[in-house]
């Protein structure tokens, strides 16, 4: 997939595919349930 592309490979995610994510996760369920409440999910979805 990325061979596809021009830019360069570390200009993109691909957590989805090594499972390496490049942010920290919050690892306790109360910090965890906290962000998931932020998260907005009655909007169209946000494209670049």
């Amino acid at each position: 997939m990325l061979s596809a592309v021009k830019n360069q490979k570390s200009s993109y995610c691909t957590s989805c595919y090594t499972g390496i994510y490049p942010v920290a996760f919050p690892q306790d369920e109360a910090t965890y349930l906290q962000l998931a409440l932020k998260l907005d999910t009655k909007g169209e979805p946000v494209t670049k």
